[in-house]
């Protein structure tokens, strides 16, 4: 392999060319291989199968992406939606935020999966080279938001409790620490 091509800040990718190292789709590819090795670390905390699934599917996007081609599909984002519901049939009601002190690991993955969303988005909204077509990837967006909600998910069940967050001046109100 050779690495002194990228020494000019440039990298290539087969349907878009040459491109600048800080083009927002390879922040977009950094991200999806960010997020992919942090859900990495919480399957090996956790040992879900479920987190190995979803690292193959990520693995998947991320190659779409790079090569112009697009296979993900409803079956995937009805898999995440069903497993989501699995995770919180269990779960106590939400009244407030919470801190993510409990299972960092995983709502670490959540904030870069959401970070990677909307820079999903983002990079749609830029033109980009023929013919490069982004109609094939309309599932990205959508897969994406649900494995965010997963990620919560999953965060509260690992946990086995929420810690609530009070604003300040909530808490001044009514005399909670």
């Amino acid at each position: 392999m050779k690495y002194r091509p990228g020494d000019d800040g440039k990298s290539f990718l087969p349907k878009m060319g040459r491109l600048d190292k800080n083009s927002l789709c390879f922040c977009v590819l950094g991200d999806l291989d960010e997020l992919n090795a942090q859900i990495g670390v919480v399957s090996n905390k956790s040992g879900h199968e479920q987190l190995d699934e979803i690292q193959k599917t990520l693995m998947e996007i991320s190659s779409q992406l790079a090569t112009g081609e697009s296979h993900l599909t409803e079956e995937d984002l009805l898999c995440l939606e069903k497993w989501t519901e699995e995770k919180e049939q269990n779960l106590p009601p939400l009244n407030n935020f919470i801190v993510p002190s409990t299972r960092p690991e995983v709502h670490l993955a959540r904030a870069i999966c959401r970070r990677t969303e909307r820079n999903v988005i983002g990079w749609m909204e830029q033109p980009t080279p023929e013919p490069f077509d982004f109609v094939k990837f309309n599932l990205v967006v959508p897969y994406l938001n649900r494995l965010g909600a997963y990620l919560f998910a999953l965060a509260r069940q690992l946990a086995q409790r929420d810690v609530n967050w009070i604003s300040r001046k909530s808490r001044a109100t009514a005399n909670v620490v």
